[in-house]
C-alpha cells in the first residue's frame, strides 16, 4: 500500500494506525495516531517503532518477532504496547497487526498496526479492514493472473521456438532441394551445348550456313536455360538466405557494376558526386544496380546512349546536389543524411515504356520484346523488385513510350535487423 492510499483511508477514522516495514521503520501514521502520541507525522514517518517505546531497551527483538508473525499470519495478530507520549506520559494500548499487499512498484508487505489504548478496546477496525480485504483478494487475482499470463506466454514461446525450428530445416531443405535441381538442370544443358559444338565441328564444312545458324540459335536457347535457372535460384534465396552486411561505397559499387557491364563505346553513364557510403548487404545492392543499368544499355535502339544515376534524401524529402561525374573518375563523398531511406534514381533517354506495361515488367518472366530479338531471361527485374521489398523498400517506373525510362527505388539507410 502507498501512503496515499493508506492516508486516504486512514485519517478519517478515529482510530489511531500506522504503516510498518518487517524491519520495524514506520512509513506512515494516521491523524489520530499523531494525537494520540503527541508527535507531528513527519517525526513518525521513519522512525523505528522500539524508539518509542516507554521501555525501548530489549524491544526490538520482540518487536521484529511480532512483525513477522504479522507477515506469516493473515489473520489479525493481537498485541500490547506500552508508548511514550511527546509530553513523557506512558500511554498503555492493545494493538492488533496484519499484513497489507505490497505497493505495485514494490515486491515487500507491510505490517498495518492498529493500537487501542486500554480503556477504549472495545473498538474494531471499521471501513480500513474492509479495504485491506478487498486489496488482499485483489492482489491475490492479479497474482493468479499474471500466472497464467506466464503459463500463456510461455506455450507461445515454446510454439513459437519449434515453428522457428520447423522453418529452418524448411529453408535447409528448400537450398538443397533448389541447389541439387540446379545442378541436375545444368549439367545437361552443358552437355546439350558441348555435343553441339562438337558436332558442328566434326561435320564442319558439310553444314550449311543454315544448319550453323540453328547450332548457334541452339546453344543460345541453352545459355538462356542456364541463365533462366540462375535468375530462379537466385530468386528464391532473397529474404531465406542472410547476406553478410559491411559498410559500401555506393560509387565505389557503381563502377565495378558498370566496368563488369562493359558498357558500348558511344554509351555514357553519368554517377552522382554525392553517392553515399551505408552499411548494408553489398550483393542484394549490386544485383539491383546491375539489373537497372543493364537493362537500359540491352534494350536501347541506337549505338549512344546516356544514363543518370542520382541519389537523394528520401526522409527529408530534399534532393541532394545533382552534380555529375564520369563513372571511372573522381571517388565519391560519402552522404551525411538523417535515418530512414536513400533514393537512387536510373534514368536513360531509351525508347521508353507504355504506362500499360508499367506493372507487367516486374511479373516473373515477363519481357516486352521477343526473346530472339533481345535475350532475356523475364526475371531480371522480378528479382530486383523482390530485392528492394525485402530491405523494406519500394520501386517506381515513370515512363512514356519514346521517352526514355527512369526508375527509382529506396534503400535503408540502416539495414534491418535479421
Amino acid at each position: 500500500m502507498m501512503p496515499q492510499q493508506f492516508y486516504a483511508l486512514a485519517d478519517p477514522l478515529p482510530e489511531a494506525m500506522c504503516l510498518v516495514t518487517r524491519e520495524g521503520q514506520i512509513t506512515a501514521a494516521n491523524v489520530a495516531m499523531t494525537e494520540m502520541l503527541g508527535k507531528s507525522r513527519q517525526t513518525l514517518t521513519g522512525a523505528r517503532l522500539d524508539s518509542l517505546l516507554a521501555d525501548p531497551d530489549g524491544q526490538q527483538a520482540k518487536v521484529s518477532a511480532y512483525l513477522q508473525n504479522c507477515l506469516r499470519n493473515r489473520s489479525l495478530m493481537p498485541g500490547a504496547i506500552r508508548w511514550l507520549k511527546d509530553d513523557g506520559q506512558i500511554l498503555a494500548c492493545q494493538c492488533e497487526g496484519t499484513m497489507v499487499p505490497p505497493a505495485p512498484e514494490s515486491s515487500t508487505p507491510q505490517v498495518l498496526l492498529r493500537c487501542t489504548p486500554r480503556e477504549a478496546t472495545n473498538s474494531r477496525f471499521t471501513l480500513l479492514n474492509d479495504e485491506l480485504e478487498s486489496l488482499r483478494r485483489s492482489h491475490h487475482e492479479v497474482m493468479d493472473q499474471r500466472a497464467q499470463l506466464e503459463s500463456i506466454i510461455e506455450e507461445r514461446t515454446g510454439e513459437l521456438m519449434e515453428k522457428a525450428q520447423m522453418l529452418e530445416r524448411s529453408n535447409r531443405e528448400l537450398d538443397q532441394f533448389a541447389y541439387v535441381t540446379s545442378h541436375d538442370l545444368k549439367a545437361p544443358l552443358r552437355a546439350i551445348s558441348n555435343l553441339s559444338q562438337w558436332i558442328e565441328e566434326d561435320i564442319g564444312e558439310q553444314l550449311s550456313d543454315e544448319s550453323r545458324q540453328q547450332m548457334a540459335l541452339l546453344r543460345s536457347r541453352v545459355q538462356r536455360m542456364d541463365a533462366l535457372i540462375q535468375g530462379i535460384l537466385e530468386y528464391s534465396r532473397v529474404g531465406r538466405v542472410a547476406e553478410e552486411t559491411g559498410s559500401v561505397d555506393v560509387a565505389t559499387l557503381l563502377d565495378e557494376v558498370i566496368d563488369s557491364i562493359d558498357p558500348p563505346p558511344g554509351f555514357t553513364i553519368n554517377v552522382a558526386v554525392d553517392m553515399p557510403v551505408i552499411e548494408t548487404q553489398r550483393v542484394r545492392l549490386q544485383q539491383v544496380f546491375a539489373n537497372l543499368i543493364g537493362n537500359a544499355i540491352k534494350y536501347r535502339e541506337r549505338d549512344d546512349g546516356r544514363i543518370e544515376v542520382t541519389v537523394e534524401d528520401d526522409v527529408q524529402g530534399r534532393t541532394s546536389t545533382q552534380n555529375t561525374r564520369s563513372a571511372h573518375g573522381a571517388g565519391s563523398v560519402a552522404g551525411a543524411m538523417s535515418d530512414g531511406f536513400y533514393r537512387f534514381t536510373i534514368s536513360d533517354d531509351g525508347p521508353g515504356i507504355a504506362p500499360e506495361y508499367h506493372e507487367k515488367i516486374f511479373g516473373i518472366f515477363q519481357t516486352l520484346q521477343s526473346r530472339d530479338r533481345v535475350e532475356s531471361t523475364g526475371v531480371g527485374l522480378t528479382l530486383v523488385k523482390k530485392i528492394v521489398e525485402d530491405q523494406g523498400g519500394e520501386i517506381t517506373l515513370n515512363s512514356s513510350l519514346g521517352e526514355g525510362a527512369m526508375f527509382q527505388f529506396t534503400w535503408p539507410k540502416v539495414i534491418k535487423p535479421g
